[in-house]
């Protein structure tokens, strides 16, 4: 349908690469955003043009999700917050500033690299 991961996938993956950034005192992003409700996005077309531009704005080793109701996520493995602005500032020209005024996009990062609480 959108041409990325579920929900589900995103659940799993996001553990999996917060253990991976604990072990290894790695950096970690997350970015989340939603297509505006006056976009309609239950509609498959914009959902899978949005994830077909997605994919082409990121890495082979980002992960791209769609959570349903519009709102997409990507993991952003061994980023930081400099790189995860500089995402979303591809994302904004990849999607042609159709999330508009409504914008939700955050970046999420942790400045210092993650460390386990046995450190």
């Amino acid at each position: 349908m959108t041409g990325v991961q579920n929900a589900r996938y995103f659940t799993d993956r996001l553990v999996q690469e917060v253990a991976r950034a604990r072990r290894y005192e790695r950096r970690l992003a997350l970015l989340l955003f939603r297509v505006p409700a006056g976009e309609a996005p239950g509609t498959l077309g914009l959902l899978g043009s949005v994830g077909r531009r997605v994919r082409s704005a990121i890495r082979s080793a980002d992960v791209a999700c769609h959570l349903g109701d519009g709102r997409f996520a990507v993991i952003l493995p061994e980023v930081g917050l400099q790189e995860s602005e500089h995402l979303h500032g591809r994302m904004r020209f990849t999607l042609g500033q159709r999330l508009g005024a409504e914008e939700e996009l955050a970046a999420a990062e942790q400045s210092e690299p993650v460390r386990s609480a046995e450190a």
